[in-house]
């Protein structure tokens, strides 16, 4: 008889690893949100396992009934989470660019990149050449 595995124990064998907390938090739903009819809605995200560490990012590209034009995702070798983040946004924007698509707003999880934006400024010199 094979015994079954424990959510744990599976997540373990995947490389997956779970950190028991104390804390409880809420649980909201959070859904995708169509741009205006005539935009298009960039969704993008990049990730560091480590800070630097293996990195990558993906991104996709919907219009306002949520039809996908195109998706990627891309290994950036070894970066910080915020180096990974502005790779995706600046790949998927050349993704635009070279489909010719304007009209397009862009949506990304980076506190500490809609900062640099609003301020106009790339205080961190890694990510001035990206």
């Amino acid at each position: 008889m094979k015994r079954s595995r424990s959510i744990c124990e599976a997540f373990g064998l995947w490389g997956l690893h779970i950190i028991p907390t104390q804390t409880w938090t809420t649980i909201r739903s959070v859904r995708w949100t169509p741009p205006r009819v005539g935009q298009w809605k960039l969704n993008v995200d990049g990730a560091s396992q480590g800070n630097p560490g293996p990195s990558g990012g993906g991104g996709i590209l919907r219009d306002s009934i949520g039809c996908i034009l195109f998706a990627f995702s891309n290994f950036y070798n070894i970066r910080t989470n915020i180096e990974a983040e502005v790779m995706a946004i600046r790949d998927d924007l050349l993704l635009c660019e070279e489909q010719n698509i304007t009209n397009i707003v862009l949506e990304y999880d980076s506190k500490v990149l809609v900062d640099m934006l609003r301020a106009d400024s790339c205080p961190h010199w890694r990510l001035k050449n990206i």
